[in-house]
């Protein structure tokens, strides 16, 4: 389990990605975020039957990429990337030069996700 910002994890969940999406979504909307699903990667390869991965060079691609909007008040949005696949997911939040993340609502995001982190820990 990894916690980083400035493009990097910030979370690391294993089991399938389409849920760990959907935890995200649940636990932020919990806390009092607002969230906006802006991109996901199996809606927009519906249309590709069979498509080869070009990360890990399966026939079929099992990959899943989500871009989630979360607003929290008046505060511009921050962007979180969720990707992986059916075995495990990771969750980035952006925070960048062309990007830079609302340092409080980056704090309280990464506290609502501690949830996550904590419901995952074998310990």
């Amino acid at each position: 389990m990894v916690l980083e910002t400035s493009e990097s994890s910030i979370v690391y969940l294993p089991g399938d990605c389409s849920r760990l999406i959907n935890l995200v979504h649940d636990c932020l909307t919990m806390a009092g975020f607002q969230v906006n699903q802006s991109f996901d990667l199996r809606e927009a390869m519906a249309s590709q039957p069979s498509c080869t991965c070009p990360y890990h060079g399966a026939q079929d691609c099992t990959c899943q990429l989500a871009i989630l909007l979360v607003y929290e008040k008046k505060a511009l949005p921050v962007t979180l990337l969720i990707h992986g696949n059916h075995d495990s997911g990771e969750i980035t939040l952006v925070n960048s030069p062309g990007q830079v993340a609302d340092a409080t609502t980056t704090d309280h995001i990464i506290s609502a996700l501690d949830t996550l982190r904590a419901t995952s820990d074998p310990s």
